[in-house]
């Protein structure tokens, strides 16, 4: 035997508007970037390249073969290290968690880059 309730339509209408608004909001919220900053060193008496809270993809050239190349996640988030340029889909070499460093497998005249979150 099936059972029908009457649903009172004036309650039901703002309740129904009201979590589609609430799961809209959650759907798009935007991610947040990065804060801090990430530092790539390439050797004694050379300028550091600093990104101040990065976002995106960045693209990065270490010239001349260094002898050695480091980065250093000093940001709230993790940085991924793609051993080409524009960060392509799938192509990341190693992620480099908040806090820490790594030396960056680097070979010569070549574009690298990388992808902060």
């Amino acid at each position: 035997m099936c059972e029908f309730r009457i649903i009172n339509r004036t309650a039901l209408i703002p309740a129904l508007a009201l979590s589609a608004i609430a799961l809209t909001g959650l759907a798009s919220a935007p991610a947040q970037a990065s804060t801090g900053e990430a530092v790539i060193y390439t050797g004694d008496q050379t300028p550091l390249t600093v990104y101040q809270n990065p976002t995106g993809c960045r693209n990065f050239t270490t010239g001349a073969r260094p002898p050695t190349t480091t980065l250093l996640n000093l940001t709230d988030g993790p940085v991924y290290y793609y051993g080409q340029r524009n960060c392509p889909v799938g192509g990341e070499v190693l992620v480099v968690q908040p806090g820490y460093g790594r030396v960056l497998p680097i070979n010569s005249y070549v574009y690298y880059s990388l992808e902060f979150t």
